[in-house]
């Protein structure tokens, strides 16, 4: 139930309810929170990636004071998150709801690392050289491009990236700092190998 105290606020896009007992100019839950309803509920944003027409904001997380006690929560294993990422790709097995199920907060390189766009008429990862199909990875962490192999059929050069970024993200996981939370670690070690199989059955 929201405190009466906080009634007479216009509702933050039409949907979320700011029910923080202090000013939050200078909150960096709240600008969180703000971005995160922004990219689902801004009609601006939306024009800009219709994309996100159809992803949606949990019930729970549209009350300010839910989602900071979860960011707290959080940051009790990740640290500061005012630098981190909000994702739900990682956790959320294709889900196009943001909460606390399906998110989770990752450095930008990672979070760059782990991003699926398509590349048009070819696989991701893939593309047409010299009569063959090249595979290339980006790793965000060095930011650099990198020529993997090249090969006849489009889905063995599908198969060798995807086999690439599992080597990567083994790396990323067991090697690095950058994400101290096992179940994130657990997540991406299996991301590629189930976007495959989503992707080629």
């Amino acid at each position: 139930m929201i405190n009466k105290r906080f009634s007479h606020r216009k509702p933050l896009y039409g949907v979320g309810i700011n029910d923080a007992p202090y000013h939050i100019t200078k909150c960096k839950y709240y600008k969180k929170w703000e971005k995160l309803l922004g990219r689902c509920y801004s009609e601006q944003y939306l024009q800009r990636k219709p994309s996100y027409r159809e992803v949606v904001v949990c019930n729970e997380w549209l009350l300010f004071s839910n989602f900071r006690a979860w960011c707290i929560d959080q940051e009790k294993e990740v640290g500061e998150i005012s630098k981190l990422e909000l994702d739900k790709d990682l956790l959320g097995n294709g889900s196009k709801t943001y909460s606390p199920t399906t998110c989770c907060f990752l450095p930008k390189k990672v979070n760059m690392f782990i991003q699926t766009q398509s590349r048009g008429k070819y696989l991701m990862g893939v593309c047409m050289k010299k009569g063959r199909y090249a595979s290339y990875y980006r790793n965000s962490l060095r930011g650099v491009r990198r020529f993997i192999s090249s090969h006849l059929d489009q889905k063995h050069a599908f198969r060798a990236y995807i086999l690439k970024k599992t080597e990567l993200a083994q790396e990323i996981a067991y090697h690095t700092d950058l994400i101290p939370q096992q179940h994130v670690k657990d997540a991406l070690i299996t991301f590629f190998p189930n976007l495959r199989s989503s992707i080629i059955h």
